[in-house]
């Protein structure tokens, strides 16, 4: 209200009547004022089965396991099927399943997250194939969120190299 003339300004009216609609207990509607991301407690989507963990608590937000249904706010995230997210958590099984390429599993990765070969595979799996210089034919998985924290983290996790 920086003019002092006491109108209302159209933005104003659609910011309070926003603001009215948004229902804070509703943590998986797609709103302006929801500041959750669907990253949130990630690690907890890979928890053992019958992990006894902070996952487990009825007060926890898993994002991507609690709001993914349709016309939630997680609907479709590409960060809820990043595999990049929870490399340390996957189990045997899914890394298995994985590309041998993948930055999960390649030992250049497991060394160094910093590497120049592991920085060229963490290119090859996220980059998008709208861009000359990527090989991909389709988006893989990766989402920005994991393609930055992988590549700031340290390497913590063990890559099996009998497999």
């Amino acid at each position: 209200h920086c003019g002092g003339d006491g109108v209302q300004s159209e933005r104003e009216k659609l910011e309070e009547e926003l603001l009215r609609e948004w229902d804070d207990e509703d943590i998986c509607q797609d709103h302006p004022q929801n500041w959750y991301s669907c990253d949130e407690n990630i690690h907890c989507m890979h928890q053992n089965e019958g992990e006894d963990s902070w996952c487990s608590h009825e007060d926890a937000r898993v994002m991507c396991r609690d709001c993914a249904g349709p016309g939630q706010k997680c609907e479709s995230a590409r960060v809820c099927t990043d595999e990049l997210l929870v490399c340390d958590q996957l189990t045997e099984e899914e890394k298995e399943a994985l590309d041998p390429m993948h930055p999960c599993v390649h030992e250049s990765c497991a060394v160094s997250h910093h590497s120049s070969e592991c920085e060229d595979l963490v290119f090859d799996h996220c980059c998008n194939p709208d861009i000359e210089s990527c090989d991909r034919t389709e988006r893989s998985t990766c989402s920005s969120i994991g393609c930055s924290q992988f590549t700031d983290s340290n390497s913590y996790y063990e890559i099996d190299y009998e497999m």
